[in-house]
Formats: structure tokens, C-alpha cells, sequence
């Protein structure tokens, strides 16, 4: 009798092991139950789309358009090498085979023209001084005209390079065209529907003696099209001016991000269930594990400041569990084999404590950032012609986020826990 009590233990113990150690605990209620099998796995979401992910596709052409008014002459005198010339060159070159014009822009008359040249053409002229000019900029116009001649449902994509000094009739009321700047630009990006993305960047601008007015005077690359096109393109200009130390920031609207990509790139005080995002074995003391986040498609901001990212990183426990969000670190390529290509992850270092219960369901998301003007507060002013400042710009980026076009975020995501 006593051997079959001894054997019946022996098998209720081997098989509490067995059980332990081949799957983990799942938390009961019925929401958990639906993003969680009994094993730990998740449930596969079968809501899911294509659009519920985003992914930067190659443009099928790329038009670059420049402005050539009194205010650009500072970037385009000959005579001097600026960095302005230096770098869109090298940008205009390094898309020289799918960006057979460049069109020149200029205001004159209250009327908008523009000169088209191919890119041979449009070298020397633009390193010799050639578009220096006393024209002035119908930015709307301007933004109107390439809006109108870019096939963006073909994944064209239109690059206008300029100043964005806002000065469509002189010195005549600049403050009242302001004013009505922001709304006349969120009706022209409205009417467009599609993206747009503004690349700020620096030069040295030289005055017409040759001599130097400001080693860093703004100026902008806003790129048009569809969002998975504009983010390849933006991605490209920022990398290049970031190499020469000459990118301040980008700012984007009419993204749809999608769900963040993301894997579990390491992890303790615990075992991973299947390469998925769930956890077992979490003793008394708590777990910890490092989130990859892949971040190369969404605007840079993110991926440059940890402090922002925290902020915009939100963990909830349903079952009360205590989830701290230790540290952040970047691993940025934008190099990779020897070809343009940006590569990032955020990695988030992440403890979970205090686990009321035998298990437990965190959903976390990403808050984007897209009105976050933080690095861009220097260049805003109310006065015309500032050198290291762009009158204007605080209002067109304004007019960017008003109206329908706005940046949306992705589904929640899940990550299971249990003891």
C-alpha cells in the first residue's frame, strides 16, 4: 500500500514538472484568453492588414524643383562654394537616373514660373551663380504648381528645394500673408492627400561681395508623394546631410505608421515562450527583458532622443503588475553595404515587478511625435530676411497638421507574463 501511495506521488510530482516546464501559466479571463493560447503563444490576429503595417517602397521618379528669389541668393552666388551647393548636388546626382528635370522656380509678377533643365544642364549655372536673382516667392503658388504636376498614385515623388521665406509681393504686409500662411497651406496639402515631409538643414550663405553672412543659415527639402515613397527619400537626404553635419530634423504628416516592428532581443529572471512575445517561469523577484524596436521607417526625432522616446512609450499591466522602463540605447546604421540604407533599433531595457498574480497581459504602444517642433523652436521668428531664422516656417509647419492631415499610430501590442 505504502509503495502505491510513494509511486502515485512520484507521478503527480514528475507530472507538475512536465507541466511546469512545457507551457505556462495563462491568465483566465476571457480578453486574455483571445490574445493568448493555452501554451503561452499568441493568438494570431486575423483583423490584420497590409495597411496595419508600413513599408518604405522605391520612387518611381523623383522631380526636383528649387526656388531662385532675392533670398535664396546667399546659397547660390558663384563664385564661393556653399554647402547648400555641395549638398544638393550630391542629392540631385544620387537620383540622377529616375530624376531626369530639375525646374527651376521664381516669382515674378504675382505669376509663378518655372524653368525645366535636365540635370547636365542645371549644373553649371547653379554652381556658377546663374540663378542669382531679385525675383521674390509665392510659396503656395510654388507648392501649388508641383503639387499639380506630381502623379503621386504612380510613386512619384516631387523634392522642393528652398528658403520657405514667404514673401509673394515684397516687403508689402508680410505679416498679414502670414497670418493666412498656415490655412492657405493646410487647404493645398488637404487637396492633395497624400504625404509630405520637410527636411530642415544649415549652410554657410555669402553676401554679394563674397564675404560671409552666417556659417549656419536654415533651409528645406519638402518631399511630396506617397508616404512609403517620401519615407525612402527622406531617409536618403537626412542621411546625406547628417554625414556632412548639416541635418537638423525632420517633420512629417499623412503617415499611416502602422504596427511598430519589434522582436525580444534578450532577457532574464525568466524563459521566453517560443520566440513569441510571452514569458514564463517569472520568479517572486521579477523578470527583465530588452524590447528591439525597429524604428528606421518613422520620423528621426524618435530615434535620437531617448528621453522623447520614454515619453512616448506607454506600458500598462491589466493585472497590476509594476513595469519600469529602465533604459533606452540606439543601434544606428546608415550605411549599409556601401549603399544608402537606414537600419535602427531603439533598444528598451524593461524590469517587471510586483506580480500580484500568477500571470499577467502588458499592452504597450507608441505615441509619434509628429508635431513635436523641438529642434525646429530656434528657426521661428516674426521678422523677415533673419538670417540664422526662417520668417514663415512656424506657420507652414502649422498648416501641415491642420485639416485631415494627421499621422496615425498602430494597433496596441501584447506581451504575456507568467510565474
Amino acid at each position: 500500500m505504502k509503495k502505491i501511495i510513494i509511486f502515485t506521488a512520484l507521478v503527480v510530482i514528475i507530472a507538475l514538472i512536465i507541466s511546469s516546464v512545457g507551457s505556462c501559466s495563462v491568465c483566465s479571463n476571457e480578453s486574455h484568453r483571445n490574445l493568448f493560447n493555452e501554451d503561452g503563444t499568441a493568438v494570431v490576429d486575423t483583423t490584420l492588414t497590409e495597411t496595419d503595417f508600413f513599408q518604405i517602397e522605391n520612387p518611381s521618379r523623383v522631380h526636383f524643383y528649387m526656388e531662385a528669389s532675392g533670398s535664396m541668393n546667399g546659397f547660390l552666388r558663384g563664385g564661393v562654394p556653399t554647402d547648400f551647393k555641395t549638398d544638393v548636388w550630391e542629392i540631385i546626382n544620387y537620383y540622377s537616373n529616375i530624376a531626369p528635370t530639375v525646374s527651376v522656380l521664381s516669382t515674378d509678377g504675382g505669376v509663378t514660373k518655372g524653368i525645366d533643365l535636365s540635370v547636365a544642364e542645371f549644373q553649371n549655372p547653379f554652381n556658377g551663380g546663374g540663378f542669382v536673382s531679385g525675383l521674390s516667392t509665392n510659396l503656395c503658388q510654388m507648392i501649388g504648381t508641383i503639387i499639380e504636376n506630381t502623379k503621386a498614385e504612380k510613386n512619384e515623388v516631387a523634392v522642393f528645394i528652398s528658403d520657405m521665406e514667404y514673401d509673394p509681393v515684397g516687403a508689402v504686409a508680410p505679416k498679414v500673408l502670414a497670418s493666412v500662411f498656415a490655412t492657405d497651406i493646410a487647404k493645398i496639402l488637404t487637396n492633395f492627400g497624400y504625404s509630405a515631409c520637410l527636411v530642415v538643414a544649415t549652410s554657410n550663405s555669402i553676401d554679394k561681395h563674397g564675404a560671409l553672412q552666417t556659417p549656419n543659415r536654415p533651409y528645406y527639402y519638402l518631399i511630396l508623394g506617397k508616404a512609403e515613397c517620401v519615407a525612402g527619400v527622406r531617409n536618403c537626404i537626412s542621411i546625406m546631410l547628417d554625414d556632412k553635419h548639416h541635418f537638423v530634423d525632420n517633420i512629417e504628416t499623412g503617415f499611416n505608421y502602422g504596427k511598430v516592428p519589434h522582436k525580444i532581443v534578450d532577457y532574464s529572471g525568466c524563459t521566453q515562450v517560443r520566440n513569441e512575445d510571452s514569458f514564463s517561469g517569472i520568479s517572486d523577484a521579477g523578470c527583465s527583458f530588452v524590447l528591439g524596436l525597429e524604428l528606421e521607417n518613422y520620423r528621426w526625432l524618435l530615434t535620437t532622443d531617448s528621453v522623447l522616446l520614454k515619453e512616448c512609450l506607454h506600458f500598462e499591466s491589466q493585472n497590476g503588475a509594476q513595469v519600469v522602463i529602465d533604459s533606452i540605447s540606439f543601434d544606428v546604421q546608415n550605411i549599409i553595404d556601401k549603399q544608402l540604407q537606414r537600419d535602427v533599433m531603439a533598444k528598451v531595457h524593461i524590469s517587471v515587478t510586483q506580480m500580484p498574480y500568477d500571470c499577467d497581459i502588458l499592452t504597450w504602444n507608441l505615441d509619434i511625435p509628429a508635431t513635436n517642433t523641438s529642434k525646429l523652436q530656434h528657426l521661428f521668428t516674426d521678422i523677415p530676411n533673419s538670417l540664422n531664422q526662417t520668417f514663415s516656417i512656424k506657420e507652414f509647419i502649422t498648416g501641415m497638421f491642420r485639416e485631415s492631415l494627421v499621422c496615425k499610430e498602430g494597433k496596441d501590442n501584447y506581451i504575456h507574463i507568467a510565474k
